[in-house]
């Protein structure tokens, strides 16, 4: 796990656009992060 845990896992279209947010902002903060 990288520095923010887990990575979430991104969903597909058919899943909820809150967890699609969610792994969104995951990879923002990682890409933050990482400069």
């Amino acid at each position: 796990p990288g520095p923010f845990g887990p990575r979430p896992s991104c969903p597909s279209q058919f899943v909820s656009a809150h967890r699609l947010s969610a792994c969104q902002i995951w990879i923002h903060k990682e890409a933050v992060s990482s400069g």
